[in-house]
């Protein structure tokens, strides 16, 4: 993606998330893009997509980020501790984006995308290996309380109850002990995760 075509892309994001709906005109985009207008005709053929190129960005450039992340890591456990984190650490230091996916992320198709990733793939690797002792028909409603449950710990922090590094600690921490792994167990994984990104942070 060329950087003009970026550019307009955070710009949209902006906009769908104050206005919290998925209309934008060419007007709005140049204006907060800072851009002509025949820019945004020669980027952006068809105004109706631009949402879903907006959604579709947000959703891959996660995912490149988490497989960074996990290069090397074979544990499910940390695997899942890692996918729930990260967006946490994301939406802190990206807050647009944090109320883009807040906003957007229940009912729309492309940031749904996120779940059927690493989640789901660490849950069936988990379940298979005898690490997670839900079954495999679990899954799909397991995979809907934690989007959910993410969605609301995002709240939490925008509304400015709680650190994001104590929400994901803690976020994680339920969701390996709801898999049936001990308390000690869980706990292990999130503080190691937590001292492994504060290191990085320095």
């Amino acid at each position: 993606m060329n950087a003009a075509r970026d550019r307009l892309y955070s710009a949209a994001l902006k906009i769908f998330a104050e206005k919290r709906n998925k209309g934008v005109s060419v007007s709005e985009l140049a204006r907060e893009a800072n851009v002509a207008r025949s820019t945004i005709y020669n980027l952006i053929p068809d105004m109706d997509t631009l949402f879903s190129e907006v959604a579709n960005q947000v959703t891959e450039q996660f995912n490149e980020k988490l497989m960074a992340l996990l290069d090397g890591v074979e544990d499910p456990a940390i695997q899942l501790t890692y996918a729930l984190a990260f967006p946490l650490e994301e939406f802190h230091n990206d807050p647009q984006v944090g109320r883009f996916v807040t906003e957007f992320a229940l009912r729309e198709s492309q940031l749904k995308k996120y779940w059927f990733g690493v989640p789901e793939k660490a849950l069936m690797t988990g379940i298979e290996s005898g690490r997670f002792v839900i079954s495999k028909s679990e899954v799909t409603v397991f995979r809907a309380q934690m989007a959910g449950g993410l969605l609301s710990t995002m709240l939490l922090i925008q509304d400015g109850q709680v650190g994001w590094r104590e929400a994901a600690h803690n976020f994680a921490m339920l969701q390996l002990r709801a898999l049936g792994m001990s308390d000690a167990e869980a706990r292990t994984i999130t503080e190691r995760l937590s001292m492994a990104r504060e290191s990085e942070s320095l």
